[in-house]
């Protein structure tokens, strides 16, 4: 089947259809028991996440449905329960250790197929049937970012208010950051069921106000502001700090839990060494990637295209890369599949020296990660001034001192100079040599 048709078939969803929901008793894999028109009948909205363990789209959309029931589920608003049903007559086991891979946090239910009241209207994985108090459901085929999320909430929203509100999402989407320095897609969704006239989005750095980004043109429901010709993309090279938030603002906005994204920026890599390698292996259609890798003046250190490469060829370029700058990796795929898992078993990943900087395979239509090279040993530069180390000294991020870090991971190095001068930074440990 040609590639282009495939992904077409798969990527249809949206399905509705006016009819009651049938009740649904199932037992979960820690033993409790879930009554559909019981969650109902209190009021609660449902998703049934129709899933199997070998459906690549279902494992995507996995966390982003965790993150939906920590805001919706019993520890959040409470408005909202999930039931995941793995339906490929698989074993508890495997569909626990599948659970716990995948990340999901909500009732696991292992079924050796689809219930029979709800299996004519399953037609691909995942399936997401929501289901409102008043047992009125809508369904949805696949996952797709962000389109699904912004269907799940569309759909909930529904429930909750009927036919006439306003409402956005907000999603931080391919940041990267390094250093001081970060930039962002910020991508806003109407979930409402009238068009958005401007958007406001105020900038957060652990808590204190950063700055606002004003979009004053018309989002129209069911779309986000990446479908339109302005996308929103924020860039900033004085952001210090360990916390960046984003909060977008609207006029009679009726729910504002989904309207803030925050990022960790205490998560970033940084390596030592100057010695750059990449490594590829193409999947069964490598004419649709392509790659390159910049520095913090958006200076190309190299790139490439599969188009000059054989189907699954593998491939491996090393650099030399200038000590003390912030550099950016980027692969897309052009058909939004990644290269590990549809059509081969590609992958690529990032050395440096000896450190694995990052890798992956499975990143959809994107994947992008900033790092740092710098060097912390010998001789280090304080205020312009050359000062001899003494001694350093090693802490957990609890604060308790260790001999030396041991284990992959984020340690603190205190730097200790022979003037008693001193230096605290985080480091983070690629690889057990230090």
């Amino acid at each position: 089947m040609n590639k282009k048709l495939l992904l077409f078939l798969v990527l249809i969803q949206g399905v509705l259809f006016a009819q009651t929901a049938p009740n649904l008793i199932i037992t979960d894999l820690e033993g409790n028991t879930h009554n559909l028109y019981s969650y109902l009948d209190d009021g609660k909205t449902v998703i049934l996440d129709f899933f199997t363990v070998n459906c690549t789209s279902c494992q995507d959309g996995a966390p982003h449905l965790d993150t939906f029931w920590d805001d919706y589920g019993t520890d959040g608003t409470d408005q909202l329960r999930v039931i995941s049903l793995e339906v490929s007559n698989s074993s508890n086991q495997l569909v626990s250790e599948t659970a716990e891979e995948w990340g999901i946090g909500n009732p696991v239910v292992n079924l050796p197929e689809a219930p029979a009241a709800y299996s004519s209207f399953i037609n691909a994985y995942p399936t997401y049937i929501i289901i409102c108090p008043d047992k009125s459901m809508s369904s949805l085929l696949d996952f797709n970012y962000p389109e699904t999320i912004l269907a799940w909430e569309q759909n909930i929203n529904t429930c909750d208010f009927g036919s006439d509100f306003t409402d956005v999402n907000l999603f931080a989407n391919e940041i990267v950051h390094c250093q001081n320095t970060i930039q962002a897609n910020l991508v806003v969704g109407n979930t409402g069921t009238t068009a958005v006239t401007g958007l406001n989005i105020d900038v957060f750095v652990d808590s204190i106000y950063h700055s606002t980004l004003s979009w004053n043109h018309i989002l129209p429901l069911n779309t986000n502001t990446n479908n339109t010709l302005y996308p929103i993309n924020f860039y900033s090279a004085d952001v210090n700090g360990a916390l960046i938030e984003f909060i977008v603002t609207t006029d009679e906005d009726t729910n504002p839990i989904n309207n803030r994204d925050s990022h960790n920026l205490n998560d970033g890599i940084i390596t030592p060494n100057t010695e750059f390698t990449f490594q590829i292996k193409m999947d069964l259609y490598p004419t649709d990637l392509s790659w390159f890798l910049t520095n913090s003046t958006d200076d190309i250190i190299f790139e490439g295209s599969g188009a000059e490469y054989d189907a699954y060829e593998e491939i491996e370029i090393t650099t030399q890369l200038d000590s003390n700058d912030c550099y950016t990796f980027s692969i897309t795929d052009a058909y939004d599949d990644g290269i590990c898992c549809n059509f081969g078993d590609g992958y690529f990943h990032l050395f440096s020296g000896e450190d694995t900087l990052t890798s992956g395979g499975d990143f959809g239509s994107k994947f992008i990660e900033s790092f740092y090279v710098g060097n912390e040993i010998g001789i280090e530069e304080t205020y312009f001034e050359n000062k001899r180390i003494t001694n350093k000294l090693y802490f957990n991020l609890v604060g308790q001192e260790i001999s030396a870090p041991t284990q992959i991971g984020i340690y603190i190095q205190k730097t200790i100079f022979e003037d008693g001068t001193f230096v605290s930074q985080k480091m983070i440990l690629t690889n057990t040599k230090l």
